[in-house]
């Protein structure tokens, strides 16, 4: 790699105040663009933006949104908001479920702060959300562009890129999807830092330098993959490191400056890497784990393995940005376990050919084809730790969020080349009769443009609802079992169950092996009142799964609910012996212990319960008369009596009514 000497990089930066000569010249892409002030840039992103992002401001909240911002209690109060700098994300649900569930360990701190915000702002009024969402992009766009001024002499070729990048249909899962918010405001911060990095280089002024580190810091509060930008700013200090004199001397001292370009690298790369570890501190303290572990279950895959799939993964990436439709939520992947495999082979050869064409040509690629490729692959360092994701969730187009930067400016380089190779034809070319303006490059860009909005305006229509999401998914991986799961769990909850036991049918059929599709069904069977094929598919979900407390807690429904008590607390009592902390299967044990008139037994698994529910108006109920039959009559009242204040339904004021009757001393 032999990049442009540092000075010059200077005077290219200089050259983003005032447009040079170049900028002026008739046969300029886009040449107009070139006198655009800064107001008009912004208004021209959000013009492009607004237009092509439309669709998603009428969407509802989805998928894991439901959990995320609708269910969850912490973004409710102030109070709360501590929480996200001493535990991990999604900690709130792992206590609501009783750890039933292991969530991703994030460590977010920021991005709770900013949906506490939101919620306070908008309440469950998604349009408020998606339009928050839409001008974080918006931000982001803008900074996408101030970055590239200082890497570009043409003006108008950054705004192409900016465009680009704020239209494309790659970044339609982080803007149209609310909970996709944190690559948005983590670009914020990211870009921010990388600008005033660009600034220091600039003008070696301290503050610059202090003004990013601190945005770096903020950006990885918002998410990991924010680290990225250690080996962003190594890279372009590498590019950028050989003086005017080390350039006039290179012939004699070729080693000397690989060895000051290494030093001047690794000196300013190092204030981002302590600011890593202060991160990495951070989350320790916070979540006993250095680690950036994202899935709890994501850490038994061989390391060989890993790199078998990591030719694939960047590929794949690759493929989504230059065909960038038929996208989706889910895609069906998984780890590459023998490197004597085409999705081995194909991708590596592929990555091999292009890293020896550049290592052969590097002396004639240009310094901006260099930084185009920093900014497109450092910040995908952190989405290839494959360890780190789930074998079905190896690829999501929001891990390109960022590197669709260098991907847009890769594109808008080349405009300008064709535009420059379309100056040269001879006159009697389209050149004479657009006036020896680049009709054609002008043309493809707009075309370009236009076609990436519509796209992108298409790619959205899937975010309206969770069900059209699951249907699009359906739609462009329709032998994937994971969309069939999740389309029939929303119908089920939706009540829709004949629907509901198609899409998980389906779901097993194209995966067997998944205990969670068959408690679902077997749920979908229960509440159809089929229940023996409801039984027999709870039985399979426990054969492949023995601790499916889900099962045994939807068997024992089954058997109580046909009065076979003694069957119901075999059920019930195996859910609690495998979480002996679970509420709901709890208050079932305990129910099963009253209609038995073992009152006794049933108080203390009643009292387990309620301390975790407190507020639940019919454990309150049960227990209160647990109570009552048991001679613990002042007991029992006063629960009761508070049952009232916990906006029970008319039919258990009623039961409660008559036994608080029942309890009155006689006269």
């Amino acid at each position: 790699m032999q990049p442009e000497d540092s000075a010059e990089v200077m005077e290219a930066l200089k050259a983003t105040r005032q447009p040079s000569a170049l900028s002026l010249a008739p046969n300029r892409l886009f040449a107009w663009l070139d006198h655009l002030s800064v107001k008009k840039v912004i208004l021209l992103l959000s013009l492009a933006a607004c237009l092509a992002y439309a669709h998603s401001l009428g969407g509802d909240f989805v998928h894991d949104d439901l959990d995320e911002i609708v269910n969850n209690p912490n973004l409710r109060s102030w109070d709360k908001l501590g929480n996200a700098f001493t535990t991990h994300f999604w900690q709130f649900y792992e206590l609501q479920t009783q750890g039933r569930v292991k969530m991703a360990h994030y460590y977010r701190p920021l991005v709770t702060v900013l949906l506490t915000l939101e919620y306070h702002g908008f309440g469950l009024w998604p349009q408020g959300w998606h339009l928050v969402s839409l001008l974080l992009h918006l931000l982001s766009s803008f900074m996408v562009y101030l970055v590239l001024r200082h890497l570009s002499h043409k003006p108008s070729l950054v705004v192409i890129a900016a465009i680009l990048f704020a239209v494309y249909p790659t970044q339609v899962e982080t803007v149209s999807w609310i909970s996709g918010l944190p690559d948005p405001l983590m670009g914020i911060f990211y870009l921010g830092s990388f600008y005033f990095y660009l600034q220091f280089q600039k003008a070696k002024r301290p503050r610059h330098m202090i003004g990013s580190l601190v945005l770096f810091l903020l950006s990885t509060l918002v998410k990991e993959s924010a680290l990225s930008l250690v080996v962003l700013v190594f890279c372009f200090s590498w590019m950028t490191a050989k003086t005017a004199h080390q350039q006039a001397a290179a012939a004699a001292q070729v080693g000397v400056s690989i060895k000051r370009r290494w030093e001047q690298a690794i000196t300013l790369s190092l204030p981002y890497a302590l600011v890593a570890g202060i991160y990495l501190a951070l989350r320790g303290w916070a979540l006993g784990s250095l680690y950036l572990s994202h899935e709890a279950n994501a850490y038994k895959v061989p390391t060989l393995e890993v790199l078998w799939t990591v030719p694939w993964v960047l590929c794949t990436y690759i493929l989504h940005l230059v065909y960038p439709v038929d996208l989706s939520i889910a895609y069906n992947t998984s780890f590459v376990t023998s490197p004597a495999t085409l999705r081995f082979l194909l991708p590596a050869a592929t990555l091999l050919v292009l890293g020896l064409a550049l290592l052969i040509f590097r002396k004639k690629v240009k310094t901006e084809i260099w930084y185009a490729l920093a900014l497109f692959l450092a910040p995908l360092v952190v989405a290839l730790n494959l360890r780190s994701l789930l074998a079905e969730y190896l690829i999501a187009d929001r891990y390109l969020y960022l590197p669709t930067i260098g991907w847009a400016y890769l594109l808008a380089l080349g405009l300008d080349k064709l535009a420059a190779i379309e100056a040269q034809w001879p006159k009697r070319t389209l050149a004479k009769l657009s006036r020896r303006q680049p009709f054609l490059a002008s043309a493809i860009a707009v075309s370009l443009i236009v076609l990436l909005s519509l796209a992108t305006w298409r790619e959205s229509k899937a975010w309206e609802s969770s069900e059209t999401l699951w249907n699009q998914a359906i739609r462009v991986r329709p032998d994937y079992w994971i969309p069939y799961y999740y389309k029939g769990d929303l119908l089920l909850r939706a009540g829709r169950l004949p629907e509901a036991r198609d899409a998980l049918i389906l779901a097993a059929e194209h995966n067997s092996q998944q205990a969670t599709v068959y408690a679902a069904l077997g749920q979908t069977y229960a509440e159809l009142a089929q229940f023996d094929l409801a039984i027999e598919t709870y039985q399979q979900a426990l054969n492949l799964n023995p601790k499916m407390i889900k099962a045994y807690d939807g068997l024992g429904s089954i058997f109580f609910n046909a009065k076979d008590f003694q069957a119901a607390e075999k059920y019930f009592q195996a859910a609690v012996a495998l979480n002996p902390d679970a509420t709901d299967e709890l208050f079932h044990l305990g129910l099963t212990y009253n209609y038995q008139g073992r009152f006794a037994e049933a108080i203390p698994i009643l009292e387990k319960a309620l301390r975790s529910a407190p507020l639940e108006a019919e454990p309150t109920y049960q227990l209160g008369k647990a109570y009552g039959e048991t001679g613990r009559k002042d007991e029992a009242r006063n629960l009761l009596q508070r049952l009232f204040t916990l906006h029970p339904s008319e039919d258990l004021k009623a039961r409660a009514t008559a036994y608080l009757e029942k309890l009155r001393p006689a006269p």
